[in-house]
């Protein structure tokens, strides 16, 4: 059986040995949910970014990747979730004008949305395993569209206060 890998970029930039089949993304190209985020690092972002910052917060950690090349829609801004080290989750946005084009390619990776809002502003989809994607035709900036694309322990809150293993955490 020819393994399933499914992501977005998969869809866009054509790995030419990897199927491209609408479904659920495991990840982000070669990276699958949970991929160590010095491995990202090095293996994704130093070589496919014009530029990248790392945001670190209290729990979360971000990287941010500027130029990220996607082949029918052009230089993106690629945001990466990571959660205690591991991939978990990411953003594409593009300037509004591109919006079609990111629409068109997103739609063909993931398939027939699972739920469209009432404007049409936004399409998504959701997996039983509880990954979820949302493309929006106006981000938190007005004039960008953005795809957004989580597992379900970046989804879920509760995973914020449990360990690796899934148990909840014991006192501060």
């Amino acid at each position: 059986m020819i393994p399933l890998v499914l992501s977005i970029v998969i869809a866009v930039v054509g790995f030419p040995d990897v199927p491209v089949l609408a479904g659920e993304p495991t990840g982000l190209a070669e990276f699958p949910w949970g991929a160590a985020r010095d491995q990202m690092a090095l293996g994704l972002v130093r070589d496919k970014c014009a530029s990248s910052l790392a945001l670190d917060g209290l729990q979360d950690r971000k990287i941010v990747c500027y130029g990220y090349q996607l082949e029918s829609v052009g230089p993106v801004t690629l945001k990466l979730e990571f959660i205690d080290g591991t991939f978990q989750g990411y953003d594409i946005t593009v300037p509004l004008r591109r919006a079609a084009e990111l629409k068109t390619a997103v739609t063909a990776q993931l398939g027939t949305p699972t739920f469209v809002s009432a404007v049409g502003e936004s399409i998504g989809w959701e997996w039983p395993s509880g990954t979820v994607a949302v493309f929006t035709r106006r981000c938190i900036a007005s004039e960008e569209a953005c795809l957004l694309v989580s597992t379900q322990r970046a989804v879920d809150p509760s995973w914020r206060t449990r360990g690796r293993d899934g148990r909840a955490r014991k006192g501060p």
